[in-house]
């Protein structure tokens, strides 16, 4: 069966701009809400407005430079207890997983910072569960959530599931060491539940695909691993409707 193809909320300013962009995707098309800190449960309505049209939504908590795994205790309390009343939110609307960040710095790896991390994280998974929220963490373009072998061994600690970020994984240091996307997804595949499908990340933001060459053998990659959700995690609105095509069209072949 096919993943679901979804877009981002953000590259339209309307509900019925997002709606027609998602169904750009197709007959399975769902929405991934990103929430800022200061949105909060702003976001409802358009959880509720896209229940009402049919399409399903899962929800982004990126929290980056002040999240859970901040090395200043106090910070990363706080943090952790607003994506637990997060998890909350998420059950309320229907959603059924939650991605979230730990920007850690390379190399905190033997350190406490990244033991208390993964207790955070593990505590937040076992808080998910019992909403029926899956937590799944996202691996960025620095710092050891960029290195596969750590980032593995953050999740597998915490048993949380994975949002692989093929744009974050082919742009990171550990790319430029010949472990890229396509080794990155084979590495995590047992634990891979949501994927972002754009080409690569700089200063700039997230770039769009010209054509899938680059990519496609990634993508084969996560076609065997059962992951059921791509994103297209762009933020302009004709980016995103010409990387659906490209990927439909590599679903078709």
């Amino acid at each position: 069966m096919r993943p679901r193809l979804a877009v981002c909320h953000r590259p339209t300013d309307t509900l019925a701009g997002t709606v027609e962009l998602a169904l750009e995707c197709g007959d399975r098309a769902g929405v991934e809400i990103t929430i800022d800190p200061e949105d909060g449960v702003a976001i409802a309505p358009l959880a509720d407005a896209l229940r009402r049209e049919g399409l399903p939504a899962r929800y982004h908590f990126p929290l980056c430079g002040h999240g859970f795994s901040s090395a200043d205790s106090d910070e990363a309390s706080v943090a952790e207890r607003a994506v637990s009343r997060l998890i909350g939110f998420v059950s309320d609307c229907g959603g059924s997983h939650l991605t979230v960040h730990a920007a850690l710095p390379s190399g905190s790896r033997e350190g406490d910072r990244f033991q208390r991390t993964a207790e955070r994280l593990a505590r937040l998974v076992e808080t998910g569960a019992r909403s029926g929220v899956r937590i799944c963490l996202e691996n960025l373009r620095w710092g050891d959530t960029s290195d596969p072998l750590s980032f593995l061994a953050l999740v597998e600690s915490a048993d949380a599931g994975v949002t692989l970020d093929i744009g974050h994984a082919s742009s990171s240091a550990a790319a430029g060491l010949g472990f890229g996307a396509e080794r990155f997804v084979s590495l995590m595949s047992p634990r891979i539940e949501t994927a972002h499908v754009y080409e690569y990340e700089d200063h700039d933001g997230h770039h769009a695909p010209l054509g899938l060459e680059p990519m496609v053998h990634t993508l084969r990659a996560l076609c065997e691993t059962g992951c059921d959700w791509w994103t297209i995690e762009l933020h302009d609105r004709d980016e995103t409707a010409r990387t659906c095509r490209l990927v439909r069209d590599f679903f078709d072949a």
